[in-house]
């Protein structure tokens, strides 16, 4: 694809240099349209700044800056391993935009919406 059609402001993070060895920039091309994720799917071209687990209450929020696909495979492969689950996962995005999804339903659904 080109470039040059993504918004101006990921244009410009895409032709930084990187910072970190492997570091990328994690891009949320579309949102698949399912109930779990509802309200979420006209997010597109955005990128994903953080991801985060949470409690029901909030009070126990882990946030990491998201560096590469992989890592952001790990930090969510890793909360939905857990002994005990959070109830929330929460994805930051550019534009002050996040999705939060309550971990038990995305975890029914996946298969669903990979499909």
């Amino acid at each position: 694809r080109d470039i040059r059609k993504a918004p101006s402001d990921l244009q410009e993070k895409l032709s930084k240099h990187k910072q970190l060895a492997g570091q990328e920039v994690v891009v949320l091309a579309k949102v698949l349209a399912a109930e779990v994720n509802y309200g979420y799917e006209d997010f597109q071209c955005c990128q994903v700044i953080s991801f985060a687990t949470c409690s029901h209450s909030r009070a126990q929020m882990v946030v990491e800056e998201v560096q590469s696909l992989r890592h952001l495979r790990e930090l969510v492969a890793t909360a939905l391993s857990a002994d005990v689950r959070p109830a929330f996962l929460q994805f930051r995005l550019s534009n002050d935009l996040e999705v939060v999804l309550e971990t038990n339903a995305a975890m029914a659904t996946q298969a669903e919406i990979l499909h």
